[in-house]
């Protein structure tokens, strides 16, 4: 059961929680920037290390988050929200995506990832991240920023080669989500680095022409895959811009949810 429009406004705390969905490789630092404007005590930070599948990694967010909450995932965090979609639609609030894409991986890029975790199994990893950042995780233009690509590099470190290793078998085995999309009757929204050659604008576009009700895609402007790092200002803004609109959206949903259930 969907909460009234009574609920929401009295008990608005109870449906402000956002969930955080991190990229391959990463950990909460990828949203440090976000994070650091936000009401910490209605954030929370999923765990995507330890699922070698994009249902597991699902299913764990649904374990540890509060009834209802909303998304925020770039990357292989964007395919766990659209797996979260699919498994507990009536729990998601509102969507906010980056550098993401709902279709299986091609064989060409199955290849590479499949040499990656061969490099990380024998503790190649940090070759695997330099490799990455060059290859686009870090726009050509940042690549000189020394504190920018450390940033990235310890986050990538961090997470390690065996959490790599299991996120890699997820994402090389993952579904096609264009059933989902098709049927989402709610609002997403989209952002992409301009200069990101895994989840590329066009991708983006044609993604967001899926859903029911079209997907804004807010293309940022001199940036690669890790825009959330990369180009924080301009997220934190885009972020801010959903937040506004997140409320009134909520109260017409709850409002045609209830009317539906009343005409049936």
């Amino acid at each position: 059961m969907f909460p009234t429009p009574d609920e929401i406004e009295n008990n608005p705390q109870d449906y402000a929680h956002i969930v955080f969905l991190p990229g391959t490789l990463c950990d909460a630092a990828l949203f440090a920037p976000q994070l650091a404007k936000l009401n910490s005590a209605q954030c929370s930070v999923a765990d995507l290390t330890q699922d070698d599948t994009i249902a597991g990694m699902a299913q764990r967010v649904l374990d540890t988050a509060p009834p209802y909450f909303s998304l925020v995932g770039l990357s292989m965090g964007g395919i766990v929200a659209f797996e979260v979609m699919r498994q507990a639609p009536q729990r998601v609030l509102d969507v906010f995506l980056l550098d993401t894409t709902h279709l299986p991986m091609g064989d060409q890029k199955k290849r590479a990832y499949q040499r990656f975790m061969d490099m990380a199994a024998r503790g190649d990893l940090a070759q695997v991240v330099d490799e990455m950042i060059t290859g686009g995780l870090v726009s050509e233009a940042r690549r000189v920023d020394t504190e920018l690509v450390n940033t990235v590099r310890d986050m990538c470190l961090r997470v390690g080669a065996d959490a790599f290793i299991r996120q890699a078998h997820a994402i090389m085995n993952r579904r096609d989500y264009t059933d989902v999309l098709k049927s989402w009757p709610h609002d997403v929204t989209l952002n992409v680095g301009e200069h990101d050659p895994w989840c590329t604008v066009e991708m983006h576009r044609k993604m967001a022409a899926l859903f029911p009700n079209p997907a804004p895609v807010t293309v940022i402007k001199d940036c690669g895959h890790l825009s959330t790092l990369e180009k924080p200002h301009v997220v934190n803004t885009n972020i801010n811009s959903w937040l506004m609109l997140r409320y009134i959206r909520l109260i017409m949903r709850a409002e045609d949810y209830h009317q539906e259930k009343e005409n049936s």
